[in-house]
């Protein structure tokens, strides 16, 4: 079995009663937990310049604290860290420094909206136009972070989160505080912003200074809630989203667990019963963000009548074919199991959360601490799924290990 540690003596968390030298935790107000940070300036550095409004309170360690939010320590490279989270089972290892801030920056988003009484977590971006608060929603990878930071470079735009939003039973958007991160090498129309104001980056990501944000704890009421949808080819364009698909969407999109199906589907209705949902089709992210800059003003949406949603294909692009049966697969070094609430997803740091899990692609992720192939996992699988063919189960995890591996979740062993 591959090992899922390096040297414990790299680890804060391990079993020693003292914690090391110069090692400090964080208490971030409202959060459940500390964040053991090592003696590194240029790591509490960056991540307090990629937090605005937040004021944690330190304390230097003489012993290590049960159960920490997070915790960090370096590796053996410099620059380099380990990284091991409440919400994650595998520890995170030789981590650059701005995937090292990213999965900080995670736990405490995620931790923050789940101990917020009455707080909703939503996986979207936000931003105020004309003083509106506008949710901006999607599939993973859809583009939401570009839109929301290409929104935040127009002026008298307020930044308000590009990943989660809690909302409260009021209906009213919650700033984290937290910078906008990119993906690199960012747009044309992001370029400059990105090179004048970047806070720390890596090979692939940046988190960047927006010239207006909402620190921690501004409230605004959500005026309006956006879904993307990205169609090939397709201009620029606001439609009316069913208010059943809307409910489904904040039920899909929300990171923080609930009492009952019932009281999910209520605080979703409610969300969505008294502001305009709509579907935000587009192939350009600019054309986009052009289109919501001109559609809202400081009275609202304007009035004008919307089109009906012409009737496209969602899925526009080539489908990713099966895997072969017997090719074998292992996980992506970096791909975590991360949990919110009851559900489970895949997640890398320097990403948001990319792929839930249902009970069939969640034991195939277990499974895959081995490295194995769809043929393996369907012949071990079979056993507890007696009503489907053996072949149509490896048909479909065939296609699963296809689309995980095209999302580098997973890679092709050698």
């Amino acid at each position: 079995m591959r090992s899922r540690t390096t040297q414990q003596s790299n680890r804060v968390t391990d079993s020693r009663d003292r914690a090391p030298a110069g090692y400090e935790a964080l208490h971030f107000p409202g959060t459940a937990g500390r964040v053991v940070l090592p003696p590194d300036p240029a790591l509490r550095q960056a991540l307090a310049a990629c937090l605005s409004g937040w004021v944690p309170k330190s304390t230097r360690l003489r012993g290590l604290p049960a159960s920490p939010l997070a915790a960090v320590a370096p590796a053996t490279r410099p620059g380099r860290y380990h990284l091991q989270s409440r919400y994650v089972e595998e520890a995170s290892e030789d981590l650059p420094l701005a995937s090292t801030v990213c999965a900080l920056i995670a736990d405490l988003s995620q931790n923050w909206a789940e101990t917020a009484r009455g707080t909703v977590g939503l996986h979207g971006g936000a931003v105020a136009v004309g003083g509106q608060l506008l949710l901006i929603t999607g599939p993973a990878r859809a583009g939401k972070s570009t839109l929301v930071t290409r929104l935040a470079a127009a002026p008298g735009v307020t930044f308000f989160c590009d990943d989660v939003l809690p909302v409260n039973t009021g209906g009213e958007g919650i700033a984290l505080g937290i910078a906008p991160r990119l993906r690199l090498p960012a747009p044309p129309s992001l370029a400059a912003l990105a090179h004048a104001a970047i806070i720390t980056a890596d090979d692939h990501y940046g988190y960047i200074r927006p010239p207006l944000q909402a620190p921690h704890g501004s409230r605004l009421p959500v005026a309006a809630i956006l879904l993307l949808d990205r169609r090939e080819g397709a201009a620029a364009q606001l439609h009316r989203l069913d208010p059943a698909e809307a409910v489904a969407t904040l039920l899909r999109q929300s990171i923080t667990g609930f009492a009952s199906a019932e009281a999910a589907f209520a605080r979703a209705r409610a969300l969505t019963r008294d502001r305009p949902c709509l579907r935000l089709v587009c192939s350009d992210l600019d054309e986009a963000a052009e289109l919501i800059l001109r559609s809202f003003t400081e009275t609202g949406l304007v009035t004008a009548p919307l089109p009906p949603l012409p009737a496209l294909p969602r899925d526009t692009g080539p489908q990713t074919p099966p895997a072969p049966a017997g090719r074998v697969f292992s996980r992506a070094p970096l791909t975590r199991l991360r949990r919110h609430g009851a559900s489970a997803w895949l997640w890398q740091p320097g990403e948001a959360m990319l792929w839930e899990l249902n009970p069939v692609a969640h034991a195939v992720w277990l499974m895959l601490d081995l490295p194995g192939s769809a043929t393996d996992f369907a012949a071990a699988l079979a056993p507890h799924f007696p009503d489907i063919p053996e072949t149509t189960l490896t048909a479909d995890i065939a296609r699963l290990l296809a689309d995980l591996q095209e999302s580098g979740l997973i890679s092709a062993a050698c």
